[in-house]
């Protein structure tokens, strides 16, 4: 089993770990993290702290179906999970080193319902500055978001050598919360 000790032991390993937020166990319960909007989300910078909070799982979507986005990312976090503690569990099998971490550190329950949360650092984002202009070409948004335009985000507590890319056109499938700053509430660090 896998405990935050076990993750900074990762370091030991030859793995540079992503350092976690400046609130240990940072949680969307925390009244001092709001979700963003969209339009809150393509104005982050690197190093903004995010939390991104995948729904409860159901019963598996079909082929095309909204749904299957957050069972996307799923996988990512997954992957870059066990990316990260397969050399502390050897002896264990894919399932239950994720599975561990996952229910140890990263479960929320709500309504009853059990939710992933993920606390993330913003590691790039190639397109801000031509999202920040103040005349803004449509054809070049459009363009941006068919390629996949996103955000690069490294994961608290897991390798650095390993980012989720958060797709823009995904964001309102998952939730995305930020940290208020505590002179401005309005505005996220």
């Amino acid at each position: 089993m896998t405990t935050n000790a076990s993750l900074g032991g990762a370091m030991s390993i030859g793995r540079d770990i992503v350092p976690p937020h400046v609130i240990p166990r940072a949680s969307v319960v925390q009244p001092f993290y709001r979700r963003l909007l969209p339009g809150d989300t393509v104005r982050l910078m690197a190093g903004s702290e995010i939390i991104v909070v995948l729904p409860a799982r159901g019963d598996a979507p079909r082929r095309g179906e909204a749904d299957a986005r957050p069972l996307h990312y799923r996988k990512l976090f997954e992957n870059l999970m066990y990316h990260t503690l397969r050399g502390l569990s050897p002896g264990d099998d894919r399932t239950s080193v994720v599975d561990a971490a996952i229910r140890e550190h990263h479960t929320l329950i709500r309504g009853g319902k059990p939710c992933i949360e993920f606390a993330c650092r913003v590691k790039h984002y190639a397109e801000r500055e031509q999202f920040e202009r103040d005349v803004l070409s449509l054809s070049a948004v459009k363009y941006s978001w068919s390629q996949g335009a996103g955000i690069n985000l490294s994961v608290c507590g897991y390798t650095t050598q390993r980012t989720i890319m958060l797709e823009f056109k995904h964001v309102g499938y998952l939730e995305v919360y930020g940290r208020v700053h505590p002179q401005s509430p309005g505005r996220i660090r």
